[in-house]
């Protein structure tokens, strides 16, 4: 946890102030870029929470068991990629084998390591609508609430943790062992969305008049059918309030500290046989694999490298391409979620004198532009280099070859989950192709913009002093900037609209404003990663 968090380095400020001032800036940037996104996120929950009492109060208890049931699908959707990369494929899992420690305590330490992490994410996103949903403050309910917020990442860690000791033996078989993970992991996060769609389907049946008024005649909620579907889910919520909070607790807890010791339990023996097959596996594949390399331009070769690491590397297939198979879903279950009367809303507000023919290419664009600016895998390309860029330094490779080859990966990446998220509104939304292309070239004009300004700060001051390479691509400061950058393109593009409204200008030219500002902000942010790029290669230490 020491070199993870960084602890060591922080003795060289004693001697070196100017290093502390950077570092100091560069983190209170970071944070103000997380910080935004949270309280954000907060404000929006507390107005919901606001509105919705009396009548609508069984709303606050459905969004509750909402956030709870994505909290924990996310733990174990992105958990069990971070999971493998920590336990098999970091630089100190041969070390740790030949060292005289039983295998079950090196699996213990690293599952600690993963989910002290995980209750970053936990309680960024579950402690405020945990506060939120108090009546009335009490110490029993500020112990259940912390309690639940402590259990709630264990049970599907766990589950992940199960997976890649699975996954790993398994692969003993099989002689591309990473295809076989990165499929079954992406198979498991595809699985895990076409259920939320489910439960979305079962709440869209039940959402009518008739059915709310029989729910709240009978004092039951919405809530109750999704907890019969996924208990823990359930034994959360109903932990916080209502009769029987202490017994759904013990419940909670029993269920995961249950799965904690079952994977205990299993890790010996199975770590050790994972570790096995990883060497023999890769051994087999060295032996096999090709001489010599084709030759190609430079920048292709960059290029194609960056795509070859990212797709055997299951860490960072998993939260690097993961935007691509979350755009389609997402519009997928916005789509699925809307009513049948959508149509007759869009007249309502035609009748109000509002415009509507702006709000759907408005709305595919704000959300692809979201998703695909969440690209880790671009914006840490230079630090999942690690040990191997003082390496580069010697190839006859400028830097702004290689920092336009990682470049012309993070768009690819964009490019394709734009693309997707396209394809899907093309089908689901019935949207004119006009209007999908025009929210395909703001989005992919604005993420890839934001990808180039995170690049550029991923070279400036590269991570690269990693084990794992879920720290290189997870875990750090840098995909923080990347958040920032695009929090500040947001509010660009907000001034931009903003000013265009007050104007008084058309829907022509309101669209036409908002793809000006994405494009403008794209030019410059590319301007700067190319114009910096060679001198800040070269200052890199070896």
């Amino acid at each position: 946890m020491r070199n993870r968090l960084g602890v060591s380095a922080l003795r060289s400020w004693r001697t070196d102030r100017r290093r502390m001032l950077r570092d100091l800036l560069i983190g209170l940037c970071a944070l103000a870029g997380v910080g935004s996104v949270i309280g954000l996120y907060a404000w929006m929950l507390a107005v919901l929470f606001d509105a919705a009492k009396g009548p609508l109060a069984f709303v606050q208890e459905l969004t509750l068991m909402a956030i709870l049931t994505l909290l924990q699908a996310m733990t174990l959707l992105l958990g069990t990629g971070t999971m493998l990369g920590t336990l098999y494929f970091g630089r100190d899992s041969e070390l740790l084998a030949a060292l005289p420690v039983g295998r079950r305590t090196v699996f213990a330490s690293k599952f600690a390591q993963v989910l002290v992490f995980e209750y970053a994410l936990v309680l960024a996103f579950g402690l405020p609508p945990v506060v939120l949903y108090a009546q009335a403050f009490s110490l029993s309910y500020a112990v259940r609430g912390a309690l639940v917020l402590l259990l709630l990442p264990l049970l599907p860690l766990t589950v992940s943790a199960l997976l890649s000791l699975l996954l790993m033996r398994a692969s003993a078989l099989i002689r591309h062992r990473e295809a076989l993970m990165i499929g079954a992991t992406f198979a498991a996060m595809l699985a895990i969305f076409l259920g939320q769609m489910a439960l979305m389907r079962v709440g869209e049946d039940s959402l009518t008049l008739r059915a709310i008024l029989q729910f709240l005649m009978a004092r039951k909620t919405l809530a109750d059918r999704f907890a019969r579907l996924y208990p823990p889910a359930g034994w959360a919520l109903y932990s916080l309030g209502g009769a029987g909070a202490w017994g759904n607790l013990a419940r909670l807890a029993g269920a995961s500290l249950l799965g904690l010791g079952v994977a205990l339990m299993l890790a010996g023996r199975l770590y050790a046989q994972g570790l096995a097959a990883a060497s023999e596996t890769a051994a087999r594949r060295g032996r096999g694999g090709r001489k010599t390399a084709p030759r190609r331009p430079q920048l292709v070769a960059i290029f194609l490298r960056e795509w070859r690491i990212a797709l055997r590397t299951p860490a960072y297939a998993t939260n690097g391409l993961a935007s691509i198979l979350m755009a389609p879903l997402m519009v997928c279950m916005m789509a699925f979620a809307l009513p049948e009367e959508a149509d007759e809303a869009l007249r309502a507000v035609r009748v109000l004198g509002l415009q509507t023919d702006a709000l759907l290419p408005l709305g595919l664009t704000a959300l692809l532009a979201l998703i695909g600016s969440i690209n880790t895998a671009g914006v840490t390309a230079f630090s999942r280099e690690g040990a191997l860029l003082g390496f580069g330094r010697s190839l006859p490779v400028r830097g702004r070859t290689l920092a336009l080859g990682k470049q012309l990966f993070g768009a690819s990446v964009a490019l394709l989950t734009v693309l997707a998220g396209v394809a899907a509104a093309l089908a689901a939304w019935r949207m004119p192709p006009a209007q999908a292309a025009y929210a395909a070239a703001v989005a992919l004009a604005f993420s890839s913009g934001v990808n180039a300004v995170g690049l550029t700060f991923d070279l400036y001051r590269p991570r690269l002093n990693w084990i794992s390479p879920t720290e290189a691509i997870k875990q750090g400061l840098n995909p923080c900037i990347g958040l920032l950058a695009m929090l500040l393109f947001a509010l660009i593009e907000a001034g931009g609209i903003y000013l265009a409204l007050r104007m008084g200008a058309g829907m022509s030219a309101f669209l036409a404003v908002m793809a000006g500002i994405a494009l403008g902000l794209c030019a410059l942010s590319h301007a700067l990663l190319l114009g910096l790029s060679g001198r800040l290669y070269a200052r890199l230490e070896t």
